[in-house]
């Protein structure tokens, strides 16, 4: 064991094709985001632009801004 063990469960990765999301995404695992307006969703991933909930494609509008809780 080491002292980045802890580490081992983000994945990082950079985007493969043009009009990709254009940031580092770390894959997370038993993260939950709370929309107050909307619910409980689970974190697919994070980066320094933002985060991919797994939500039904109904559960937002395009561009709605709304505060959440991780």
């Amino acid at each position: 064991m080491s002292e980045f063990d802890e580490f081992d469960d983000f994945d990082f990765s950079l985007p493969t094709t043009h009009g990709a999301r254009q940031a580092y995404r770390a894959l997370v695992q038993g993260v939950a985001a709370v929309v107050p307006s909307h619910g409980l969703y689970a974190v697919r991933d994070i980066s320094a632009l933002g985060l991919a909930l797994l939500a039904p494609c109904d559960a937002f509008v395009d561009g709605e801004h709304f505060r959440l809780d991780l």
